[in-house]
């Protein structure tokens, strides 16, 4: 039987058909010309190939799955994962795998090893985590951790996603991903806006060693706010006590000390961090939304982006749109909160008495009273103009009868 596999290249043209998002996101970013890792995929076509003799009992399975109670969708969930992983990898594809690893990476390599399921890392849906990744993986132990991604399409978590989001049990074969691994100093995230917080900044997370300790909040972190306009970093850094780093003995990772003398300082310099934020700007421009990017430093200095993704369930509802133009004269420096509190509420005493010379009703005041009485923001010590309110009381007026 011939089996498919995708080597990528810089003129690269495809869609997520048969590579998944995570995988197609990756072929993007070499074929930009971003520093990506080498890899190769085994495209969803295969692993189709690859589950064939068992694709009745997984259908017949997950027919069952919307209607199961908890402890049976467990169960079901179980049993297709352990169908997935008994199988039998066929030795014609492993001896080609294992060539093109050869051929890619060299003789000795450390691999790792990713789910890419063709609705992943969308602009509707993630699945962040719900997939299994493997690190540090060997020749030896390569087609079993493929096949353990495989299964872990099938994993509760997974499935239950699956059904929340109304997705149902379509497309379910992943891509693989074979990407070589990089020995980390340094991993972090970075957002290209900020989704919890000023959406004027882009967020870098880093930490010491491999991504993984930061993906799953294992290990402390600095965190480094960078303005989208003026490249103005702020930084608050954490007393880094652990790492997440290549296992001593075999695959997989593992979580060691830092150095006490790296402990408190800073995980990148002000020009790495900058680094990150540009590359992230472009993963933003190349996915036309807000991105998500996983990258690492080598113990060379060199940069490696490992993923990008939209940045998903972005709301912009209730946004607050702050500007100091003006008053930054009256209130130059950091304004105290007593003081910011007097100045608010005769902002609001002074334009609600104004709006009444333009005829405005006692019930529309009320109406608006929220957009009066948060005319300006306290933001980092700093006095802001609510610009938002300021349309909305620009609107007010304009429409009030006394403008007509």
């Amino acid at each position: 039987m011939w089996y498919k596999l995708i080597l990528p290249n810089k003129h690269w043209d495809g869609t997520a058909a048969s590579v998944g998002g995570k995988a197609l996101h990756l072929m993007q970013m070499q074929s930009a010309g971003l520093p990506v890792p080498d890899f190769f995929i085994l495209p969803s076509e295969t692993v189709r190939q690859l589950i064939e003799p068992i694709s009745q009992e997984i259908e017949a399975l997950l027919r069952k799955l919307p209607e199961a109670p908890s402890g049976e969708f467990s169960s079901l969930a179980y049993e297709m994962q352990m169908l997935v992983k008994n199988l039998p990898f066929p030795q014609t594809l492993c001896s080609e795998i294992k060539g093109v690893c050869r051929f890619l990476f060299g003789e000795s390599h450390k691999l790792a090893v990713r789910s890419s399921a063709i609705l992943e890392d969308g602009l509707d849906h993630s699945f962040a985590g719900l997939h299994d990744s493997f690190l540090n993986v060997s020749s030896e132990e390569l087609t079993e951790n493929i096949m353990s991604c495989v299964a872990s399409v099938y994993k509760e978590e997974a499935l239950s996603y699956r059904l929340l989001k109304g997705i149902g049990f379509r497309q379910m074969e992943p891509a693989v991903i074979i990407q070589q691994m990089v020995q980390a100093e340094r991993s972090g995230i970075a957002f290209s806006m900020n989704p919890q917080g000023n959406m004027a900044d882009a967020v870098v997370v880093a930490g010491y060693g491999l991504g993984e300790g930061i993906v799953d909040d294992r290990v402390e972190a600095d965190t480094y706010f960078v303005s989208r306009e003026s490249q103005h970093i702020r930084q608050r850094l954490a007393v880094k006590r652990s790492q997440c780093l290549p296992a001593l003995e075999g695959s997989g990772v593992s979580d060691f000390p830092v150095e006490e003398a790296l402990s408190g300082l800073p995980t990148l310099r002000r020009e790495e961090v900058l680094q990150v934020f540009q590359l992230s700007m472009k993963a933003e421009e190349m996915l036309g939304s807000p991105a998500d990017v996983e990258f690492c430093f080598d113990g060379k200095g060199h940069l490696y982006l490992l993923q990008m993704r939209a940045i998903t369930g972005l709301s912009f509802e209730g946004l607050k749109i702050l500007d100091n133009s003006n008053i930054v004269e009256s209130y130059p420096g950091v304004t105290l909160p007593l003081t910011f509190d007097f100045v608010a509420s005769a902002y609001e005493r002074v334009f609600t008495s104004s709006a009444r010379a333009f005829w405005i009703s006692d019930r529309t005041l009320q109406e608006y009273a929220p957009a009066f009485k948060n005319l300006l923001a306290h933001y980092y010590g700093r006095v802001y103009y609510r610009l938002e309110n300021w349309y909305k009381l620009m609107s007010l007026v304009y429409s009030s009868r006394a403008s007509v």
